[in-house]
């Protein structure tokens, strides 16, 4: 058996491979997180006699013995809205929060479970520390941007006297904010000269890093050793300059597959392997003279815009990665 774990909510990724494997013929079982406090039936036992775990999903059952599992996402805590929205908004809060710590400390239990089957993706590689990244990227041979982290405006202002106009992004994952039924999203920007005259003195510790002048943008995803990159044309759209994922859903940026230089993907592979991951997506920026500069890797980001332009069909790799996992090979 293979469980995947993954969220009820935008996972279409995780359909695709499910649908992979249904095709190849291997036994696999979806886990949401949001149905272990929902339909789906969960047994585990921990004792002197040892652990062992029933969990039924969706009429598929995973025990201890599973060989193969693929932590690609957990519970969204959606389905607990209702607890917000009662007499007490506070208190409601609260507990949200707090089942939300006991779901993650249940996904830890059920990794611990399955110790003996082999992972694509377990709970410490779904998330990765920017700064670390990047110091091991730039140990790995990869050209990184000068990075600074601040709370000064002195600091700031030295920064762009010394490396021109910068750009920011959250130091942490990204946040999706919805307020009054309106979505916000978080993305680069540019820290502009009025920006940074209004700010204070001191302010909440920021990351800050030179604005690259781009050709295009990179994103390669990559999987047990081999990377499949893509091209994206986002400097050609007002919309995307500044981050592609401002995506222009009436004019979409033009993306091609791409052949990395061999020395930049054996970067990418080296880094990947130092920070112990097994797959993950990369992005890079193709400069305007002709450099590759490394930005980011998530571990558990979406690969089907690089698979659909590219006809990479990665989500066939995934799974056949998921078999081979699981019969040794």
């Amino acid at each position: 058996m293979i469980a995947l774990f993954s969220q009820v909510v935008g996972e279409g990724t995780t359909e695709m491979v499910m649908d992979w494997l249904e095709h190849l013929g291997a036994e696999y079982a979806r886990v949401n997180g949001e149905g272990l406090n929902a339909d789906d039936a969960l047994e585990l036992r921990v004792g002197n006699g040892g652990t062992r775990l029933r969990l039924d999903a969706g009429g598929r059952e995973v025990t201890e013995r599973t060989g193969a599992a693929w932590m690609r996402r957990w519970h969204t805590l959606t389905n607990l809205d209702d607890l917000r929205r009662g007499g007490h908004p506070a208190l409601g809060h609260a507990v949200v929060s707090h089942l939300g710590r006991e779901l993650v400390a249940l996904r830890g239990g059920l990794e611990d479970v399955l110790r003996d089957a082999e992972w694509l993706t377990r709970v410490r590689e779904m998330s990765v520390n920017k700064l670390q990244v990047l110091r091991v990227a730039a140990e790995a041979g990869l050209e990184v941007p000068e990075t600074l982290v601040t709370n000064r405006r002195a600091a700031l202002e030295a920064f762009i006297a010394e490396q021109g106009p910068v750009i920011s992004k959250p130091l942490g994952e990204a946040s999706n904010f919805e307020v009054g039924g309106t979505g916000y999203v978080m993305y680069t920007v540019e820290i502009t000269p009025e920006v940074v005259a209004g700010l204070p003195e001191r302010f909440f510790p920021s990351l800050f890093q030179p604005r690259v002048e781009k050709r295009y943008e990179l994103r390669v995803f990559c999987l047990g050793g081999r990377c499949w990159p893509m091209a994206i044309f986002s400097q050609e759209d007002p919309q995307t300059r500044g981050d592609f994922r401002r995506y222009n859903h009436a004019r979409p940026n033009r993306c091609v597959p791409y052949a990395l230089p061999a020395a930049v993907e054996a970067a990418v592979l080296e880094m990947m392997e130092r920070l112990e991951l097994a797959t993950g997506s990369v992005d890079l920026i193709r400069t305007l003279d002709g450099r590759h500069v490394f930005l980011e890797v998530n571990p558990i980001g979406q690969f089907g815009m690089v698979s659909d332009p590219c006809n990479y069909y990665l989500e066939r790799r995934v799974a056949e990665h998921l078999m081979e996992l699981h019969d040794g090979e």
